[in-house]
C-alpha cells in the first residue's frame, strides 16, 4: 500500500482542512498538539506553523523502521 505523500506548499482555509490533511497522512491531532505543546489548533500562530509540526511527525515516521 502506497503511503500518502506530503503535499508541496499546502494552502488551508481553516483548521479543519489542516487536521484532515494531517489525518490523511496518519498524524493525529493529539500527536500534533503534544509535539507543539499546545491545547488547540488556534494556539498556533499560523497554519504554516501547525503544518511544520505535521511535516516533522511524518518525516520522523518515515525514517523510523516499522516494528514487527
Amino acid at each position: 500500500m502506497k503511503k500518502p505523500e506530503l503535499p508541496k506548499n499546502p494552502v488551508f482555509q481553516n483548521w479543519g482542512e489542516l487536521a484532515q490533511a494531517a489525518a490523511t497522512l496518519g498524524v493525529t491531532t493529539e500527536d500534533v498538539f503534544k509535539r507543539a505543546g499546545v491545547k488547540q489548533w488556534r494556539d498556533f500562530a499560523s497554519y504554516r506553523d501547525a503544518w511544520n509540526v505535521v511535516e516533522e511527525l511524518v518525516t520522523e515516521r518515515t525514517q523510523q523502521p516499522k516494528m514487527i
